[in-house]
């Protein structure tokens, strides 16, 4: 899966330089469930990639054995991003830095928006207390940043190789009631001990901000 993320940055060495805002997002893959639908896994991808990346590892690996899930996989506005030397390939915000990951308040808000209205779509189709937020990297912290202020009780939320966005943290410690359908909701944080994208101390840390804020 990473390899897949470089790929894809390294394709994008090849397109013009574009400091302009985002363009839409490619139409999310869904995987349909093979017989009645019980339960719904939204899960987005990391930087660089899409849903092209996690299509045939869920059709593959995960609903072959459960034949009652939906798996809906969006994909990331195509954006600048400022550590690839402001390059345009999908994000859903901008980072600044691998090593502070400073954070685009708007590129995350504008997200959230698209996967806020996602989720009520999705909500719509089966209980949301059925359906599993998650995500890969970039992913997974836009898991958090959406699963724990949507104002609807979810399943569970999923982030592997992730980290917690400091923005968030902020937001609940400063108005916890933003958390309140899903401040205890079931949160797998998986991570890599030897993760050289998103360091696991790097991880560790914001995952302790985030326990300290709600």
């Amino acid at each position: 899966m990473f390899r897949s993320v470089i790929t894809n940055f390294r394709k994008s060495l090849n397109h013009p330089r574009s400091m302009t805002t985002s363009a839409p997002s490619r139409p999310p893959a869904i995987i349909k469930p093979k017989h009645v639908h019980q339960a719904t896994v939204v899960w987005m991808h990391g930087l660089g990639d899409s849903s092209d990346g996690f299509e045939s590892i869920f059709e593959n690996f995960v609903c072959a054995k459960l034949p009652n899930l939906r798996v809906v996989l969006p994909n990331a506005p195509v954006r600048p991003i400022t550590v690839n030397q402001g390059f345009r390939m999908p994000g859903w915000y901008d980072i600044e830095s691998l090593t502070s990951r400073g954070e685009d308040a708007v590129g995350l808000e504008q997200s959230k928006a698209i996967l806020d209205r996602l989720l009520d779509d999705e909500a719509k189709l089966v209980d949301p207390s059925r359906i599993i937020v998650g995500g890969f990297s970039q992913g997974g912290c836009m898991a958090s940043y959406v699963g724990l202020q949507y104002t609807q009780r979810l399943g569970g939320l999923a982030s592997f190789s992730g980290y917690v966005a400091s923005t968030l943290s902020e937001k609940l410690k400063a108005k916890p009631e933003l958390a309140a359908a899903n401040r205890d909701v079931p949160f797998l944080a998986y991570h890599g001990s030897e993760d050289d994208m998103v360091p696991l101390e790097f991880a560790r840390a914001t995952y302790q901000k985030l326990e300290q804020a709600i």
